[in-house]
C-alpha cells in the first residue's frame, strides 16, 4: 500500500470527472453535425449533378438515333418518355404504348411510374417526374 491511502479508500471516476467527460464529448458532437450535413449535402449536390449530365448524354443519344431531339409533346406523351432506352430503363420503354395516349387503358398500370434519374435529391420537393404530361411531366 502506498502512503495516504487507507485499505478503506476506492479509486474510481467522481460525478464531476464524469460530467466534464460528458460535457468535452457533446461539445465535439455538436461541432462535428454540421461538417456532416455539409458533406451529405454535398453528396446530394454531386448524384444530382451527375444524374443531370446523364439526362444530356440520353437526349444526345437519342438525337445521334434518330437524327432529331424528342419532341416536347407527341400524342400525349412527354419528351422523358421518349428518351428511356438512353437513360437504360428500356424495360419501362417496353411497357408502353406510344401509338395511343398515355391515358388509354393498356397505358394505365404504367402511368404512376417514375424515373429515378430524372429526381433530384437535394429537392425536398422532387420524387420524380411521372412520363405523361397529364401528371405533372413536362
Amino acid at each position: 500500500m502506498r502512503r495516504g491511502d487507507s485499505p478503506t479508500s476506492r479509486r474510481g471516476v467522481t460525478l464531476v470527472e464524469l460530467l466534464v467527460v460528458m460535457a468535452i464529448i457533446g461539445v465535439l458532437t455538436a461541432l462535428l453535425l454540421p461538417a456532416v450535413q455539409a458533406a451529405r449535402e454535398s453528396a446530394r449536390r454531386a448524384q444530382c449533378a451527375s444524374r443531370l449530365r446523364q439526362l444530356g448524354v440520353s437526349l444526345h443519344a437519342h438525337h445521334a438515333q434518330h437524327r432529331a431531339f424528342p419532341a416536347g409533346l407527341n400524342n400525349g406523351w412527354s419528351w422523358h418518355a421518349r428518351i428511356l432506352p438512353q437513360m437504360e430503363q428500356h424495360n419501362l420503354y417496353e411497357q408502353y404504348d406510344f401509338r395511343q395516349s398515355p391515358f388509354e387503358e393498356p397505358n394505365w398500370p404504367h402511368l404512376d411510374s417514375k424515373v429515378r434519374v430524372l429526381h433530384c435529391p437535394s429537392d425536398p420537393y422532387s420524387t420524380g417526374i411521372h412520363l405523361s404530361p397529364g401528371l405533372g411531366g413536362v
